[in-house]
């Protein structure tokens, strides 16, 4: 039973991934939902056995993994902290300008025009600004980001 309910979250969040017609926000949260309803159900018997926990963890993370390849649907934050990261690489604090200043116009990626506030300082903390620097300094990819 809990083998069927993996398998079953695994597909739907699969043909999230992969299935071009699975579109937000109809098709998309649909699968979401079934997806959820799938580990929900497994994630409360498995809870009841021994080495469930761990279970749960090895499980997560092989799900975390097909996730990989997806791009941001819900957020599209990560763009903003690539581009912090790139106006890092470059030499200037992320904090002191907005992503349309033009003082930052020689920077101009292709994450830069898929952020929602051009008008605003980052947010982010400090701490948070390092990681964005090193994914940065290591190509800068979504999913190098969600690696990290």
């Amino acid at each position: 039973m809990l083998a069927t309910m993996g398998a079953l979250e695994l597909a739907f969040l699969a043909t999230l991934g992969w299935w071009d017609g699975a579109t937000f926000p109809v098709i998309g949260i649909v699968l979401f939902v079934a997806a959820f309803s799938a580990y929900a159900f497994a994630a409360g018997h498995i809870l009841e056995t021994q080495g469930g926990v761990m279970t749960i963890w090895i499980v997560a993370v092989l799900l975390r993994l097909v996730m990989l390849p997806l791009a941001p649907e819900l957020s599209g934050d990560i763009y903003r902290f690539l581009w912090d990261g790139e106006v890092q690489l470059s030499g200037i604090n992320p904090y002191r300008f907005v992503p349309n200043a033009l003082e930052l116009s020689h920077l101009h990626t292709s994450s830069q025009s898929l952020i929602t506030d051009l008008d605003i300082h980052s947010l982010t903390p400090p701490f948070a600004q390092v990681f964005f620097l090193a994914i940065a300094a290591v190509g800068g990819a979504i999913f190098q980001a969600k690696l990290l």
